[in-house]
């Protein structure tokens, strides 16, 4: 079947799930034997029907966007200009995209919004390998999760292309990251709302984590992996796998329940699982005058004794509850150079696991900016350890130090930094991402240089919502800067962050490798206070990019505070 004849041919079909009362088999892993009905509560239902509706509604939108772009280039050869224009639409459809791109039907990418990105999870994966026969009998390939080092896990869409005479011309294809495809705010599970009583997970009938809790599971199998199954059974995995819907106690000693659907994309079946996990007690916040040189000074302890005694009576030391390293207010950390946890002092389970892909509160991944940070020689960076306890969607801002041991493994250090939790504002990161994005758009309408005349006009309209807009080559040259035309021109590879990490080094290197986020830290030279914001950053050629910030937190220059840190369980 022609694909064009599928272009607006998508069926939803929402499965009935199933009432408070339904008796269902409940399997304890103490006994395996025991039957009783679980008795659901009609809301941890309702929220299924929630979770399910907003999957499905976003994977619709995705496949109907794609296919509308795969239908606009059929008639358009590589080199032209409407292919970027086109690209850029997709891209802008779907703001929570890793990036769009046109696959040739040789394999290779032929262009790429934002440009220069997908080149690699292209060529390094299954992805090279669609050709014209993947798509007999079916409009849209679903592929993933598949993993990029750029990108961690992410899930790709894939549609056809064909010319004026139906020959396959090659396929437009959409990455996200797995946790996108839930984008419903009604929903208590979705990453824009986190409701810490609830638990989404979507797997494959096979076992493959699509999405979970942590996206650290991404790409694993549930069936091999004790650490994901934590403390459940095999067997009670293997109902949920084996039927349909359903409801079933998870644990006999923590007494959590969940309950599941079906959902089917592009013929992959996979089950949705919201379960239902024991409240933690609430966060106690015991501030203690403590300034960042705290964490600082304890992982160059952490390295010296490290340089000194070697790998495996380090990780001895820090496992040890009575060590020298032993402390209610800082946690310890080692990893290998591939993201693989040595030792964790948020979760020692997590040993063995790689956490490149572990995300926190607002979404960006602090192991993969910490590696990042021990290439350079070390450093500060932070995070907004999500708390799961308590009122939805707060976090503990933690500043961390890294430093590498030698070129195989590095250690780091965290504290939180202030004497309370602060609440998560997911749409900031929306603020940035759209303000990049617009401006982005009008480059390409209207040409840099009269763009960047408009952008500096401090009479437009055109940044009127959000006016944090600046372009910079990866020299490290100041090319605009609404907020600071007086830095035009300047080598951003001078200024460094309050605590001296060469934060605009590491803007460009984002940008240079595809775009994202990633926080900085300044100083306010009137209040003498500390700003943590969040940058993004994306690609607009092959030697310059755009970002724009925004403020998260404000903190006293004398006032940073140490509390109890406490990273939340993700079962």
């Amino acid at each position: 079947m022609n694909r064009r004849g599928w272009l607006f041919f998508t069926v939803v079909i929402l499965f009935a799930v199933c009432a408070a009362g339904y008796g269902m088999l409940v399997i304890l892993p103490a006994s395996n034997s025991v039957d009783e009905p679980v008795n659901v509560a009609p809301e941890l239902n309702a929220n299924l029907t929630d979770f399910h509706h907003s999957f499905l509604s976003q994977t619709t939108r995705i496949r109907t966007a794609l296919l509308t772009t795969a239908d606009a280039l059929s008639g358009v050869e590589q080199g032209d200009p409407r292919l970027d224009v086109i690209l850029r639409d997709l891209y802008l459809s779907v703001p929570a995209s890793a990036g769009v791109c046109y696959v040739q039907d040789t394999g290779v990418v032929g262009r790429s919004a934002p440009l220069a990105s997908l080149y690699s999870l292209v060529s390094r994966s299954e992805l090279k390998d669609i050709n014209a026969d993947s798509f007999v009998n079916r409009s849209v390939l679903f592929v993933g999760p598949i993993y990029s080092p750029a990108y961690g896990e992410v899930v790709c869409f894939a549609a056809p292309i064909y010319d004026s005479a139906n020959t396959y011309k090659g396929y437009a294809c959409i990455a996200l990251w797995p946790g996108e495809l839930i984008s419903d705010t009604s929903f208590p599970g979705s990453r824009s709302y986190n409701d810490t009583t609830y638990r989404p997970w979507i797997v494959f009938t096979d076992g493959l984590v699509l999405s979970s809790p942590s996206t650290t599971y991404v790409g694993d199998n549930v069936l091999d992996s004790a650490t994901i199954r934590r403390g459940v059974s095999e067997s009670v995995i293997r109902q949920i796998l084996d039927e349909k819907e359903g409801a079933i106690r998870l644990s006999a000693s923590s007494g959590r329940i969940a309950v599941w659907t079906t959902a089917e994309v592009d013929g992959r079946e996979m089950r949705l699982i919201l379960s239902t996990a024991e409240l933690r007690s609430d966060i106690p916040l015991e501030p203690v005058n403590r300034y960042s040189t705290d964490v600082h000074n304890a992982t160059a302890n952490l390295y010296l004794y490290a340089s000194e005694h070697g790998q495996e009576q380090t990780l001895a030391e820090l496992a040890n509850p009575q060590g020298i390293f032993a402390s209610e207010k800082l946690r310890y950390f080692a990893y290998d150079f591939n993201g693989t946890s040595l030792y964790d002092g948020f979760n020692p389970q997590y040993a063995g696991e790689n956490m490149l892909n572990f995300r926190d509160s607002y979404g960006l991944r602090p192991v993969a900016t910490e590696r990042f940070r021990a290439w350079q020689g070390g450093g500060y960076t932070y995070m907004y350890a999500p708390v799961q306890s308590g009122e939805p969607g707060l976090a503990v801002l933690c500043i961390l130090y890294v430093l590498p041991v030698d070129d195989t493994w590095f250690v780091v250090v965290s504290q939180s930094i202030l004497d309370h939790t602060v609440k998560i504002d997911p749409s900031k990161r929306n603020v940035v991402l759209s303000t990049v994005h617009n401006a982005s758009s009008y480059i390409l309408i209207h040409g840099k240089e009269a763009a960047f005349q408009e952008f500096m006009n401090p009479d437009s309209s055109l940044l009127a919502d959000h006016r944090n807009l600046f372009a910079m080559n990866y020299n490290g040259t100041i090319l605009m800067d609404v907020l600071n035309p007086e830095m035009v021109g300047a080598d951003a590879f001078y200024f460094t962050d309050m605590h001296g990490a060469s934060t605009m080094r590491e803007i460009a290197m984002l940008g240079r490798a595809g775009g994202g986020y990633c926080y900085l830290g300044v100083t306010n030279s009137t209040t003498q206070e500390s700003m943590i914001c969040l940058v993004y950053v994306e690609p607009q050629g092959d030697d310059w990019c755009l970002g724009s910030s925004i403020m998260l937190e404000t903190i006293p220059l004398d006032g940073w505070q140490q509390v109890e840190d406490l990273m939340p369980q993700v079962m």
